[in-house]
């Protein structure tokens, strides 16, 4: 029986000859194929806005302002539709980690590890000062109204009070597993609380406890990974603990 060697580790049709191949393409493009099969050439992209900074570390859209908030270092800037950027410089960010957003329908919120910073869009990055809000927050979500933060390094999940993300009401505490939490998100309405070793879900409440944990919804799932979460088209994606992703 004659041996050929299959040519697992050479260019494509590296012995065929073109013009057998018009058939099914012999070359690669950068494009994809549309429901009538014919091949789309992927459009280019064009510079939007140069900040003239090193390097953009967050980028977050605001929707009800038609806004594009972005960092770089410990500088944040406003970017309109138009391509016009208005740097935001104040309050610096600590840049030490990816920051995380957040928005209520006055300001825009920043952290990266430090203070809260806020801003309308137009005026300078400001710290957020009540005595109650956390110092060094990792994580930020909206819910009803109310802005939640997670401290750094501890179980604890900070919330505003309603309508005023400048005045912090408390927080409640992801206690479930004895776990730090990582980040956190909105999801199905409620507060998708991320730990290095659990999932938790809290619920807003009327009562005096504005948030309690919904025990049905707990899972025994953390993650690897302090940024890893995203929530696309509602559903939360993240990097488990055993370094597989995880979609809920």
């Amino acid at each position: 029986m004659t041996r050929v060697k299959l040519p697992l580790a050479t260019p494509t049709y590296r012995n065929a000859r073109r013009q057998e191949l018009t058939a099914v393409g012999d070359a690669l493009y950068d494009g994809f194929v549309d429901d009538l099969g014919a091949l789309n050439m992927r459009w280019g992209c064009t510079t939007h806005v140069d900040l003239g900074t090193s390097s953009i570390t967050g980028l977050y859209f605001w929707q009800e302002r038609n806004l594009l908030i972005a960092t770089s270092g410990t500088v944040a800037y406003s970017i309109t539709q138009a391509g016009v950027a208005t740097s935001l410089a104040g309050a610096p960010l600590t840049a030490t980690r990816r920051p995380s957003f957040a928005n209520d329908d006055t300001y825009v919120y920043i952290c990266d590890g430090g203070s809260i910073l806020y801003s309308d869009g137009t005026t300078a990055l400001a710290a957020v000062t009540h005595i109650t809000a956390p110092t060094a927050a990792i994580s930020l979500a909206t819910l009803n109204k109310r802005v939640l933060a997670v401290q750094s390094g501890t179980q604890r999940v900070y919330y505003s009070e309603v309508n005023n993300g400048l005045s912090w009401a408390g927080y409640f505490t992801a206690e479930g597993e004895p776990d730090v939490v990582r980040q956190i998100a909105k999801v199905d309405g409620q507060i998708f609380v991320l730990g290095a070793r659990s999932v938790e879900f809290y619920y807003n409440d009327t009562g005096a406890t504005p948030f309690l944990r919904n025990d049905s919804r707990s899972i025994s799932q953390g993650t690897c990974a302090t940024d890893s979460l995203l929530v696309v088209g509602g559903v939360p994606f993240w990097m488990g603990a055993d370094r597989k992703l995880i979609v809920l």
